[in-house]
């Protein structure tokens, strides 16, 4: 008798672990969305081998995936320019060309009456992606280029325009 005792009392703890540890993954995920410091703060209270491991292993994945969609992407650097493009280069438009395999810039723009491809960096503008612009230019047989990112760290050539723009 004594023995069943000691396994429900057993069962009892473990059971009531088991309960806080889903509570406080519920917590996690729920907060995750809008704080992910405060949610990796309740993670730290659950046992990384629990019985809920796997559970706790797909908070953390959430917790990343909201960090990682909160931070700047290239995209949104790309996104901002061709929105206001008229404002950062007056007279230009977006247009199309054909792609080239293995060739693919971030766009083209007709500006100055030339069709000029759009290199565009998420920090900085530097030397690679210089060499990376003039390949496009060489292969699209381009007059001009365009530079765009929040900052620019080379020397540029005459015929490339550099456009300083940061995300939204």
């Amino acid at each position: 008798m004594e023995q069943t005792q000691l396994s429900d009392l057993q069962l009892a703890a473990h059971t009531a672990r088991v309960c806080r540890e889903a509570l406080l993954l519920d917590e996690a995920a729920r907060v995750a969305m809008r704080d992910p410091a405060k949610a990796r703060e309740l993670l730290g209270e659950i046992e990384k081998t629990g019985l809920l491991s796997y559970l706790r292993d797909g908070v953390v994945m959430l917790i990343h995936k909201t960090l990682l969609d909160g931070r700047v992407q290239e995209s949104d650097i790309r996104d901002e320019f061709y929105k206001n493009l008229e404002r950062y280069l007056p007279g230009a438009h977006q247009t199309t060309v054909e792609i080239i395999r293995r060739n693919i810039p971030d766009g083209f723009v007709e500006w100055k009456r030339r069709e000029c491809p759009v290199e565009v960096k998420l920090t900085v503008f530097d030397d690679r992606a210089l060499k990376q612009l003039h390949r496009y230019m060489t292969v699209y047989d381009a007059e001009m280029g365009i530079a765009v990112a929040p900052k620019l760290k080379c020397e540029l050539p005459a015929n490339i325009h550099f456009v300083e723009v940061h995300a939204p």
